[in-house]
């Protein structure tokens, strides 16, 4: 499906680590063989794919930022009226 739309708290002060960092994002899961919602990912897959995504880029694109830049320390479930 399309890539999900990601949400990001926002961040004003200048020069300060973004550990903590805050996003969100809904990633609906769907059967391919019957279109039916099926249970989510946990957590530490969806933080490991993040992160292979990454991984990927990197090698691929010369201007992507280090690995020690950005990477998904850890992600979980939320409410549904959560917002980064």
């Amino acid at each position: 499906g399309p890539p999900p739309e990601v949400f990001g708290a926002g961040r004003t002060d200048a020069g300060v680590h973004a550990l903590g960092q805050v996003i969100h994002f809904d990633l609906p899961r769907t059967s391919r063989r019957t279109g039916d919602p099926i249970d989510p990912l946990p957590g530490d897959k969806v933080a490991s794919a993040v992160n292979h995504y990454l991984r990927s880029l990197r090698s691929e694109c010369a201007s992507a930022p280090p690995q020690q830049d950005i990477q998904v320390v850890r992600a979980e479930r939320v409410a549904e009226d959560f917002h980064a």
